[in-house]
């Protein structure tokens, strides 16, 4: 039993088990988690982030029809003691995002929240990203983003999309 030990220690090690415990471990189980089909996850591109037991990367997993998506980033935060929490980043926003955001018609106070979070969630990815990943985002972040708190916001961005075509 003592010969063996060692031997399936190594074995693991050279098989880079996941169940091990470790820091990097418990960010990907959380990111599993946080996936539809947990067990087709490929990490790629792993990196420690701005404090202990943060990390970020990029995930690729299956969806619901069996394909995988494509790589997508990722950030775990550690809050400590094994606990914390993983995200998905979102797909970039688009201009159409903002401008459907303050289409005329009738107002959707539902559609005009809903829409509102997804561009609220977006534009906060570089801060969170910076803060849990001590590093820039990899990619840029939209210009509309720009003035998202101020009180004539939605004025704004209506007065970009709109005042033209009338």
């Amino acid at each position: 039993m003592r010969e063996i030990l060692p031997i399936a220690i190594a074995a693991c090690l050279l098989a880079g088990c996941d169940y091990i415990p470790s820091a990097e471990n418990t960010a990907k189980k959380a990111v599993r988690e946080s996936l539809y089909d947990p067990d087709s996850a490929k990490f790629t591109d792993i990196f420690k982030g701005a404090t202990d037991g943060n990390y970020c990367g990029s995930v690729n997993a299956k969806n619901r029809f069996g394909a995988y998506v494509g790589s997508a980033l990722f950030m775990y935060e550690s809050f400590g003691s094994g606990a914390g929490f993983a995200s998905l980043v979102p797909e970039p926003l688009k201009d159409r995002d903002f401008k459907q955001l303050v289409a005329p018609g009738t107002f959707d106070e539902e559609r005009f929240t809903e829409q509102y979070a997804k561009i609220r969630n977006g534009c906060q990815v570089a801060t969170n990203w910076e803060r849990v990943c001590g590093s820039k985002l990899p990619r840029d972040t939209p210009k509309l983003c720009e003035g998202l708190d101020t009180q004539n916001y939605t004025r704004q961005l209506y007065t970009k999309f709109y005042s033209e075509s009338e």
